[in-house]
């Protein structure tokens, strides 16, 4: 996602759990402590953040009133756990937020009954921004196995700690 929004011309901010180096796909990176301050300057908040105890919840209750001056579009690919749907449907009515474009959510399948589905800001897709090819998962075996044979490191290793 940053490459190909820095690629057409988006000024792209990233969003750690700690400082790190700069990396030329973003313009700016920040950690998590800068929150407030990070939210304040979005256009766009796309959030492809994993699950993990640090993120569960990280934009529910008020956070998202940070957003007020520039009211972003939210576009959500990573987890749905990251808000809860009250905090969303919060944030839309407030005006903090201009819209939300939802692959995930907290609850998932989304309930029949739930007013994300009619929301006029929001627009919900199908779970489909990470689709898995089986020829790429494939690849993948055959490479991790023919590297764990040689005992090479693997690719995609799930560090448990970091919890992805």
């Amino acid at each position: 996602v940053a490459r190909l929004s820095r690629a057409v011309g988006m000024t792209v901010w990233g969003l750690c759990r700690a400082n790190k180096q700069s990396r030329p796909e973003f313009n700016r990176l920040t950690t998590v402590g800068n929150l407030s301050e990070f939210l304040a300057g979005c256009d766009y908040i796309c959030n492809v953040l994993p699950s993990t105890t640090e993120t569960q919840d990280l934009l529910s209750g008020d956070a998202l009133s940070s957003c007020k001056s520039k009211s972003p579009v939210f576009i959500n690919v990573g987890r749905g756990g990251i808000i809860s749907e009250e905090s969303l449907l919060a944030a839309l009515e407030n005006g903090w937020l201009r819209g939300a474009v939802l692959d995930v959510f907290k609850e998932e399948p989304l309930p029949v009954i739930s007013p994300l589905w009619s929301h006029p800001k929001v627009t919900v897709t199908p779970h489909i921004s990470g689709p898995s090819v089986a020829e790429n998962i494939a690849e993948v075996f055959v490479r991790n196995y023919e590297k764990y044979v040689n005992k090479q490191s693997l690719d995609h290793v799930v560090n448990w700690e970091k919890g992805y």
